[in-house]
């Protein structure tokens, strides 16, 4: 009973998600949607594309919402392996070299394949303090495509999809709907990448929004706590007086 009350008073119901692309010479871009639930059905009010600055972000999503952020570009490595190869050390596989923790890393299974997306921690905490010097409250932080999951059961609907494309990665689909192959693509500017348009749950999503997309549908559809989303000290504070926020407001 209590678990029940719980988890309906600390139900996010509106926020934005944002894919940051990392570009040479440390420019940012940031591409998303606004998203809200209306009766357990997701429902976007904006999207946008391509912005250049933290200032032109708050113009345009404002920071009322909580903020879910996807992170990709330069700095993130990502890489695909067959699921039969995934080991309990996906760092090593992927930098054998290298020091486990000084790194965030994600494991996102996608049928058979597998994708390990790492990024230095100095990188990604530079990221999240500056969102959150800019005034955003972040509940969810991910790399790479692993918010491709929320995606990939709405975009599944329709039979004829054989492919997806974002101005960063490229999937394709066999006849049953499964992911089969992922590309890395070099980073298409807003000039060269020509927009393709997907129904996501009869909602219609822009590629460059698609990930922004994903991840404020993961942050909707599941429990604060069980976001399997990267966390660091100003992460695990943000969603602690999310958290105390929420209860306070419901006892008043």
């Amino acid at each position: 009973m209590f678990k029940k009350i719980s988890d309906r008073i600390l139900k996010v119901t509106k926020c934005t998600g944002v894919e940051i692309s990392l570009l040479s010479g440390g420019d940012l871009l940031f591409s998303g949607a606004l998203l809200r639930l209306d009766k357990n059905n997701i429902r976007k009010e904006k999207e946008f594309h391509f912005l250049s600055s933290y200032e032109q972000l708050m113009q345009r999503a404002g920071a009322a919402a909580p903020l879910a952020i996807t992170v990709n570009g330069r700095g993130v490595l990502q890489k695909y392996f067959a699921l039969r190869d995934l080991t309990d050390r996906p760092i090593e596989m992927m930098l054998p070299n290298a020091n486990p923790n000084e790194f965030y890393c994600m494991v996102t299974r996608l049928e058979e394949i597998v994708s390990i997306s790492v990024i230095r921690k100095e990188v990604l905490d530079k990221i999240v303090a500056d969102a959150r010097r800019h005034g955003w409250r972040i509940l969810s932080v991910s790399i790479g495509l692993d918010d491709v999951i929320y995606l990939l059961p709405l975009l599944s609907a329709d039979k004829r999809l054989s492919s997806v494309i974002t101005p960063q990665f490229s999937l394709r689909f066999n006849d049953r709907q499964q992911v089969t192959e992922i590309e890395n693509l070099a980073f298409q500017s807003p000039e060269d990448h020509d927009k393709v348009e997907y129904n996501i749950g009869d909602q219609y999503v822009n590629s460059p929004a698609l990930l922004g997309f994903g991840a404020a549908t993961g942050l909707l559809a599941r429990d604060i706590g069980e976001i399997p989303a990267i966390s660091n000290e100003i992460l695990s504070k943000e969603k602690e007086e999310y958290k105390y926020s929420r209860y306070y407001n419901s006892s008043l």
